[in-house]
Order: structure tokens, then sequence, then C-alpha cells
């Protein structure tokens, strides 16, 4: 079982003044986020991890985005990504066939909550790529609403046309947020 709770963060209305290098995803997608604001909920097999948008999807940006591009290019295939947050930190050995089966085979070394052991007893997860896919549309969505909010002078049109991209191409919402 898995499923993202993408939540209702509060934007950062002056995080367009804090940019420095409008280039860096990580950057931008931080500094769109205040420190305390409602957090992504990700449940994997029935264990939620919190996942901050400020500290640690701002750290997982490109690796979420290139994911989602290898499983939506590829018929079949394996990726391994290794999430490098310090408060989200674990490896997930993915595999796909042209079935739509998607297994996730993950290694956690931490996570915020004390979860990290029942999380590595509980490590594989085996779902439609689809299904999975979808769970992220709302999450790319909160992103695009928060870099769009700070987007002020229209310097940030490419990092949000790089999230659009993905966005765009997932078919339908999370189990969550379906209507």
């Amino acid at each position: 079982m898995f499923r993202i709770q993408a939540s209702n963060p509060k934007i950062n209305s002056n995080g367009a003044m804090e940019i420095d290098d409008i280039s860096d995803l990580s950057d931008l997608v931080e500094s769109a986020y205040i420190l305390h604001t409602e957090d992504m909920i990700m449940f994997w097999n029935y264990i939620p991890i919190v996942v901050s948008y400020k500290y640690n999807l701002s750290e997982l940006m490109d690796d979420v985005l290139e994911m989602l591009f290898q499983l939506r290019t590829k018929e079949e295939g394996t990726l391994t990504v290794e999430w490098p947050s310090s408060s989200f930190h674990g490896i997930w050995n993915m595999t796909w066939q042209s079935n739509d089966c998607l297994t996730i085979d993950s290694e956690w070394t931490s996570v915020v909550g004390g979860t990290k052991k029942l999380l590595n007893d509980n490590s594989r997860i085996e779902l439609s790529k689809q299904d999975f896919v979808a769970e992220w549309k709302k999450v790319l969505e909160n992103i695009i609403n928060g870099l769009r909010e700070i987007n002020k002078d229209n310097l940030l049109n490419a990092a949000i046309q790089k999230i659009e991209i993905e966005y765009q191409k997932i078919e339908k919402y999370g189990e969550l947020y379906q209507t």
C-alpha cells in the first residue's frame, strides 16, 4: 500500500526575495514554503512518513522528477533512488514490468518519527505503476502553485515548466484526491 497525503502547505510570500540561484530547483522549492506548515505524509504499507515541503521535498525534487520521467518513458526497467535528505533518507530499488506492475524494495536509514525499523520490516511494496505515479500528482501541483506564487518577475518559468511536464503527463490524481 502506497498513498500520499499532499496536504495544503502555506506559501512564503517573500520567497522570491530569498532566491540567489534561480537555476537550482532545490533552492527554489525550499524558498517557496514557510518553515512551519503542513507536511506531505507518505504512507508506506500503512506506516506514515512525514515529509517537509521546505526541507525534504526541496532536496528530493530533482530525484522525484527523474523517477517519474523514467517510469513514464520506459515500459519496463529498474531504477535505484537514494533519497538524500537527513530526515527522509533511504534507498528505493524499483523494478517495473510492461504489465504495469511496480515493485519497490526499500532500505530506510533515517525518517522522522522513529519508524525506521518498522519501515525496514515492511520494506517492499507492489502496486501498479500508474497508481504509484498518480500519488505524486497533487504534490507536484502544490509545488507548481508555490513556485507560481513567488514568481513575481517570471524568472522561475523554466523551473515551473520542468515540473509541469511531468505533472501534465500524470493521467489522474492519487486515491485521496480523486473526485
